[in-house]
């Protein structure tokens, strides 16, 4: 199952880079452009070489120590790598020793990086009675852009294990930190400039700016909880001058992170606005606990202009 996820991961992903990459045009007049090259061009190629050089130097240290970050029920998980993938973006690796007499499946409902929610319920990984298994734990690149991170300071996960017959779960964690070695010389970034729409019961959604994509047009917010409660988020309803259209929009915050949410109308939704591009919205957004059937916050509608 692991296998099929990864494939699956890096079909979208993929997927997403071929639309979104521009393509290039050639060039027939190439030979007389090498012929006329300069002294100075030439100049300018070494340096950059040489400076590529010292970039893959450096980008070759190692950004985290070997790190145990869970030995419970004897399961070990241990931290090996974190690198970007040119693909995957942030990828984690780690080692995963099961020493019980169960198979498991261990997932990571819970991820956030420089205290940004990222988590994505992609990733498992089952590990046999008595066996030890690689995982690399990936992070959607278009959630590090859109929350402004190029340097990682700490990552937070929460680890799920649970039986791989019974799927009932054996143990699951509370957050595990793990800092970089970059970790002190790191700012987080509060990204929370833009048109603060609601700020009640601990939760804060400052709206930030709208942005084609390959699939439709997101509206972002920066959202915050400071609730002392863990929400799942879904945008109710949204109107686009006027116009009411179906967002795509289901993510989790937990108490003391922040969000960069992407509210997606898909082209076709968007096309029903007969707009050219956002200028006013309403939107409502609903904050629900499923633990707790009563910890539910409705925004109600909240509208604002670009």
């Amino acid at each position: 199952m692991k296998k099929i996820n990864k494939k699956i991961l890096a079909a979208l992903i993929i997927t997403t880079l071929v639309l979104l990459t521009a393509c290039g045009g050639s060039n027939d007049n190439a030979n007389e452009q090498k012929q006329d090259s300069t002294q100075a061009e030439q100049t300018s190629m070494q340096k950059s070489d040489s400076q590529s050089k010292a970039d893959k130097k450096d980008n070759d240290k190692p950004l985290i120590d070997e790190t145990v970050l869970v030995d419970q029920n004897d399961v070990k998980i241990t931290a090996l790598d974190l690198y970007e993938d040119d693909y995957f973006g942030m990828t984690l690796k780690v080692l995963i020793e099961n020493n019980s007499d169960k198979d498991i499946v261990v997932s990571y409902p819970k991820v956030a990086v420089n205290n940004y929610m990222v988590s994505q319920d992609l990733m498992i990984s089952e590990v046999a009675s008595g066996n030890k298994d690689d995982q690399e734990i990936f992070v959607l690149p278009e959630r590090m852009i859109n929350a402004g991170i190029t340097d990682i300071a700490d990552i937070d996960i929460v680890f799920n294990v649970a039986d791989d017959n019974s799927f009932e779960t054996i143990f699951e964690t509370d957050y595990i930190k793990l800092k970089t070695k970059q970790f002190d010389s790191i700012e987080k970034k509060k990204l929370d400039d833009g048109k603060e729409i609601y700020n009640k019961d601990g939760v804060r959604i400052v709206a930030k700016y709208a942005e084609e994509t390959a699939i439709g047009t997101n509206v972002i917010f920066f959202m915050e909880n400071n609730s002392g409660k863990f929400f799942t988020i879904t945008c109710d309803s949204i109107a686009i001058d006027g116009n009411s259209l179906y967002p795509f929009f289901r993510r989790d915050i937990d108490d003391g992170r922040y969000l960069i949410a992407d509210v997606l109308l898909s082209m076709e939704e968007f096309e029903k606005s007969n707009a050219s591009k956002i200028k006013n919205v309403d939107v409502e957004f609903s904050f629900v606990n499923f633990g707790m059937a009563d910890e539910l916050i409705k925004t109600g509608v909240l509208s604002f202009s670009y």
